[in-house]
C-alpha cells in the first residue's frame, strides 16, 4: 500500500463514478480508482489520473471532462451526502447492510458478520433492532 502524498479532493472521482453509472461501468471505475489510490498513492482529484482511469474502463474522457468542469454531478453527490447524514452515516467509510443496519469507520470483519447476521434475523422476524451499543443505526 502506498499512501498518497496529500489527501485528494475526491468529489471529481465521485462525479466520474456517477458518469460511469450511465454506462454500466461504475463498479469497474470504482475498483480502478480504489486500486490507483491504495496501491499507487494516486491523487484522485487530479484530472490526468481521472483521464487514465476513464480510459482504462472504456469511458470517453472528452465527454466526461467538460461535465466535471461544469459540476454536472454536484447536486447528485450532495444529495447522496445528505441522505447518508440523515441515516447516521457520519464517517468514511460508511456501510449499509440490507438497507437496515449501518456503521461507520474501519471495522473488523466480525462487525460485517454481525451486520449480515442481524440483517438476516431481521428479515425472518420482520424487525430491525440495530446493534445495541455498537456504533450502528437503522435506516
Amino acid at each position: 500500500m502506498r499512501r498518497a502524498k496529500k489527501t485528494p479532493y475526491t468529489r471529481l472521482a465521485q462525479s466520474a463514478t456517477e458518469y460511469a453509472k450511465q454506462f454500466g461501468v461504475d463498479e469497474a471505475f470504482y475498483r480502478a480508482s480504489y486500486r490507483e489510490f491504495w496501491e499507487n498513492g494516486a491523487d484522485l482529484g487530479d484530472y490526468d489520473v481521472l483521464e487514465s482511469l476513464t480510459s482504462e474502463v472504456g469511458l470517453d474522457w472528452s465527454d466526461l471532462k467538460p461535465r466535471l468542469e461544469a459540476g454536472e454531478f454536484d447536486l447528485e453527490i450532495q444529495n447522496q451526502h445528505d441522505e447518508a447524514m440523515k441515516v447516521g452515516i457520519w464517517g468514511v467509510p460508511g456501510f449499509v447492510v440490507d438497507d437496515s443496519f449501518y456503521f461507520t469507520g474501519a471495522q473488523p470483519i466480525e462487525m460485517f458478520r454481525l451486520a449480515v447476521k442481524r440483517a438476516l434475523e431481521a428479515r425472518k422476524t420482520g424487525s430491525a433492532d440495530g446493534f445495541g451499543g455498537i456504533v450502528i443505526g437503522e435506516g
